[in-house]
C-alpha cells in the first residue's frame, strides 16, 4: 500500500488495540517509533529519534504497525498488523 503524500501525511490502518507501535524506516534505518492509541498517525514534519533530528524530506519511507498488548510499559506486541510505504515527492 502506498500512501499519497498530498494529504497531511496521515498513516491509517485497520485494527483495534490499547495502543500501537508504529515504526518508520528510511534508507534501511529506523528513524521513528510512535505509540498512537488510535489506528492512525499524522506524521510530524520533524522529530528527534535516538538523539538525532529528522525531517520529512523527499523520498520513500516504509512503515510497520504492531498492536500493543497489555500495558505499554511492558512493551509486548502482537504480530504485524499493517505496513506500507509513503513517498514524499
Amino acid at each position: 500500500k502506498t500512501t499519497p503524500a498530498a494529504r497531511e501525511h496521515v498513516l491509517r490502518w485497520q485494527g483495534s488495540a490499547p495502543y500501537f507501535d508504529l515504526v518508520l524506516w528510511r534508507d534501511g534505518k529506523r528513524i521513528l517509533d510512535s505509540w498512537p492509541t488510535e489506528p492512525q498517525l499524522q506524521l510530524p514534519t520533524s522529530w528527534t529519534y535516538a538523539g538525532k533530528q529528522y525531517r520529512l524530506t523527499p523520498g520513500t519511507y516504509l512503515w510497520f504497525v504492531y498492536p500493543g498488548i497489555g500495558q505499554r510499559a511492558r512493551s509486548h506486541y502482537g504480530p504485524l498488523a499493517a505496513s506500507g510505504s509513503l513517498t514524499i515527492g
